[in-house]
């Protein structure tokens, strides 16, 4: 990288209009550089004027909205964020309006101006100013994506995205803007990926605002995103075929036109079904398939793949362990479909799925029948007493006969969650952060909206009520756990530190029960009696997750996940391995983190106040 001898220079070199590069970031980190030498020079002028420019470049505008690159819990919600326009004083703004001026670089003058409109500044000169700027700009990205450059179709619909959304709010060349988006619906001659990605992106945008559109739209649209769909079936790609057959049927009126789509989609997710080896995939693409067969009519296929589902199921949960899965390429598509997972489903619906989905944990129901057909097929097994052994080879649990029943289903249910479910959270969550769809704040919003964490709770201390709410003790934990997560994507060489965060999570879902179910008027405490008199005491994790009324409250497979992860001696046991600090720092994993905030959405996904039930 070059080196500069004061700001003066930086600007006269990226002001020029030919001054060429890839990112923003490319020009905030000259500022940076530049900022740390004149620190290290005590040139603290400069030093702070450079800081003012980085911050001007490291704004995201997304769909004509202004985003910081980072954000961080705070206790009153609102999270400190970086870069923030509440530290900008009139002082910058007459600089940043100054470079704006100045800078005859066409990238720069559309930050700039498009920023300024994003500000308490704003004027319809900025927003003037960077929409010209867009329409000199695009034909040159689209010149790029020709060329084939990597990862520029993803700057030309952010392009795209941006200068519609600004024409529209400000009413300045909106019907060019409104005609260069759908050109590029029906553009064709990019290679079959770009075309999906300008479909997909474009696609959405045009059908959310189909109003707008409609006088535009004088073919019939789907037929683009058909034609694709065949494209990318003959190079092998179904599950973009699959994307453009779902977004082209929404452009389909209503009726006997859209039964040939549903038909078409279903017929791929029954060709998957033959091209995976994976049962577990297998039956998630035959339900699929019924589904879309249903919505089509086809009766004969609805019945044919009902057939094939239930076969799938018997073989996945035959003697309890998924035996004739090459569990290698299973791996690979539990990948692929939790990407999937992750990129099409919305914040919410990823959370919904999380908490509440069938297929996420193993089920109360198929890990008995597990455990009866291994005490079938196993019968030697169950005429004997055993012992269980922790790590450190101390016997925790002698297993008599009677409760061979019990532990070959927490045997099972382990099997399962370790080589197939786990997986699946891991790349869903993973995935789901690094796109930027779970955050910290998204977290904290929906929490506040839907669920009991978000309620101010009372507390009598010394007869002072206090007020307290939980999104106080556990998000910090939370934002830990994503900030970690989100850092893995950077090299391999990150060993994040997961130590802090289980710790208190861990200890933390006991006060959690005690006041859920305080809240739905279960007692939480039992009286004593001793020699001196009767005395009160908390019940501890042991009583909530045995007590008979917490039933009620979470079905049978939620409770089995919850006992298995905190509290049963031959399950995970993490209640006690943490209390006691059993726990080696090796055994502080990214995946006893999944569990633990699945724990979390499970316990909070009710929306409930102080007398109410579950809701």
């Amino acid at each position: 990288m070059i080196e500069y001898n004061s700001i003066q220079e930086i600007f006269s070199t990226i002001d020029l209009p030919s001054y060429k590069f890839d990112e923003l970031s490319e020009i905030s980190d000259l500022f940076r550089q530049f900022r740390d030498t004149a620190l290290a020079q005590n040139h603290k002028e400069e030093a702070d004027l450079s800081q003012i420019n980085c911050e001007f470049l490291d704004f995201n505008i997304i769909e004509n909205k202004l985003h910081p690159i980072f954000s961080d819990y705070s206790k009153k919600d609102v999270v400190a964020e970086y870069p923030s326009l509440t530290k900008f004083d009139k002082k910058v703004y007459e600089h940043l309006i100054k470079r704006c001026e100045i800078t005859q670089n066409p990238i720069l003058k559309l930050h700039y101006s498009h920023l300024l409109w994003l500000t308490p500044q704003k004027h319809k000169k900025y927003a003037e100013t960077a929409i010209e700027n867009y329409f000199k700009i695009i034909p040159k990205i689209h010149q790029q994506v020709l060329d084939s450059q990597a990862n520029i179709i993803l700057k030309l619909t952010h392009h795209l995205k941006n200068l519609y959304y600004l024409s529209k709010q400000v009413k300045y060349r909106f019907n060019d803007s409104s005609k260069l988006l759908y050109n590029y619906l029906k553009k064709t001659h990019f290679t079959s990926a770009n075309e999906y990605r300008i479909k997909l992106e474009i696609g959405h945008l045009v059908l959310n605002e189909r109003k707008h559109f409609k006088n535009l739209i004088k073919t019939k649209i789907e037929n683009k995103f058909y034609e694709l769909h065949k494209k990318l079936l003959n190079e092998n790609e179904p599950w973009p075929a699959i994307e453009m057959l779902v977004l082209g049927e929404k452009f389909v009126e209503k009726g006997i036109g859209k039964v040939k789509w549903f038909n078409k989609i279903g017929s791929i997710y029954e060709l998957l079904i033959k091209m995976n080896s994976s049962e577990l995939a297998a039956i998630d693409f035959c339900q699929k398939a019924i589904h879309f067969y249903k919505l089509s009519g086809n009766d004969k296929k609805v019945t044919q793949l009902e057939k094939t589902n239930k076969k799938l199921t018997e073989k996945l949960s035959m003697n309890g362990v998924p035996l004739r899965i090459d569990l290698s390429k299973t791996l690979e598509s539990i990948e692929k479909d939790a990407k999937k997972i992750a990129t099409e489903f919305s914040f919410e619906e990823i959370i919904i799925f999380l908490a509440t989905d069938k297929f996420i944990l193993p089920t109360k129901t198929d890990m008995e029948k597990a455990a009866n057909d291994m005490m079938q097929t196993s019968v030697f097994l169950t005429l004997i007493d055993s012992t269980f052994h922790d790590l450190r080879g101390n016997v925790v649990k002698n297993i008599g006969r009677e409760d061979k029943g019990k532990e070959f289903l927490i045997s099972n249910y382990m099997l399962h969650l370790n080589n197939l479910q786990l997986p699946f959270i891991h790349w869903i969550i993973y995935y789901s952060t690094i796109n930027g769809k779970i955050t910290t704040t998204s977290l904290v919003e929906l929490f506040q909206k839907h669920s009991w964490f978000g309620k101010n709770l009372e507390r009598t201390v010394f007869n002072k009520k206090i007020e307290y709410n939980w999104l106080d003790v556990i998000m910090p934990s939370i934002h830990d756990y994503l900030f970690h997560l989100k850092l893995l994507e950077n090299g391999y060489n990150y060993f994040p530190n997961y130590v802090t965060p289980i710790d208190s999570l861990t200890l933390k879902i006991e006060g959690l029960l005690r006041d859920f179910l305080s809240i739905q008027e279960i007692p939480t405490t039992k009286q004593i009696k001793g020699k001196h008199g009767l005395t009160t005491e908390e019940l501890d994790i042991n009583d909530f997750l045995y007590h008979h009324k917490i039933k009620e409250l979470f079905d049978e497979d939620d409770l089995l996940f919850l006992r298995i992860l905190l509290i049963e001696k031959t399950g995970i046991n993490l209640r006690n391995e943490v209390a006691h600090s059993l726990l080696l720092p090796q055994q502080y994993s990214v995946e006893l983190m999944h569990l633990l905030f699945i724990a979390l959405l499970k316990i909070g996904q009710f929306n409930v106040s102080k007398s109410s039930k579950a809701n």
